[in-house]
Formats: C-alpha cells, structure tokens, sequence
C-alpha cells in the first residue's frame, strides 16, 4: 500500500498537457515506473454503463475516435470514474490485432490508421499505427499477413484488455 500510494504522489507531481488538451494525464515515462504496455492514450470518460457485473467505460480519444474498456464495478468506484473525466488508457501491444481489415467482435474496439512501421514476419510481425488524431497504436499481425508503411490498418482490441490510469 505504500509503494501504491508513492508512485500516485509521483503520477501526480508528474502532469502534462497530454495530445488533445487533456491537462493533468500521468506522464508515465518520467517516472521511475515502467511498464511493457506500448499503447498510452490520453482520453476522456464519455459514459459509464453496467454491463451484468461489469461496467463498459465508453472513452474518446479524440472527436471522432472512440475506445471501451470493461472494468469491475470495485475500480469504476476505487477510480472514482465520472464522465468527462482525463485518464490514460493503456493496452499491451500483444493484446492488439492488425491487418488490413480486422472484422469487428462483440466486446471489441476497431481503430483505424496509417501504419509508420511494420516488420515483414509473415509469421505475424509487429505493426505501429497513427491514428488521425496522431495517437498511436501498436500490435501484431496474424500470420501471414503483411503490412506496409504509408498503408492503411486497422487494430482491434479487447475492451478487458485496456487498462485505465488515473491521477488522484
């Protein structure tokens, strides 16, 4: 509990104007803490929404971009989530789906881009992404598909595997 309670003091003392005017989102590289999540989004809490014993966070990235994310009833309170809220969204790389088209899942986010880096594994290779609103994603590829810089993309990812982040 105290370690917990010293990297929020630390996520707090380190703010920053994140990409799309969100203030006061965590800049998680200037701490001491690191992590093997490769996508950070700042974004804001459209709407909260009970899903059975779950709850849906609907999230927008930025004006026409929207993610989800399915989290327990316990961290909406212990976050003390509210729409209109700045957090930072966060998804391992491994959780996220490329290709050129990915076919849409229940309980699944799509996001739509242009690929800036891919290797050419056709085993399934590693793919980053930007995003309209210059955020960027990164994920693999399914064997046997192949992406190309400058390409158009689209990731898919499971709403439980997007993490949220908050400051206190």
């Amino acid at each position: 509990d105290q370690a917990r309670q010293e990297v929020l003091l630390r996520i707090q003392a380190e703010t920053h104007d994140a990409v799309g005017g969100n203030a006061g989102l965590p800049n998680l590289s200037g701490l001491a803490l690191r992590t093997s999540m490769r996508n950070q989004w700042p974004c804001t809490v459209q709407a909260l929404k009970p899903l059975g014993g779950a709850v849906r966070v609907e999230l927008l990235l930025s004006a026409h971009t929207r993610l989800s994310s399915r989290v327990t009833r316990e961290s909406v309170e212990f976050l003390n989530l509210k729409p209109g809220q700045a957090l930072l969204a966060l998804c391992k790389a491994t959780a996220v789906t490329m290709g050129v088209v990915v076919e849409p899942v229940q309980g699944c986010c799509v996001l739509q881009g242009t690929v800036t880096r891919a290797s050419r594994a056709r085993a399934g290779g590693e793919v980053a992404m930007t995003l309209a609103s210059g955020l960027h994603v990164v994920g693999f590829t399914p064997p046997g598909v192949v992406l190309k810089a400058g390409s158009q993309a689209m990731a898919r990812l499971d709403e439980a595997a997007v993490v949220l982040a908050v400051t206190q």
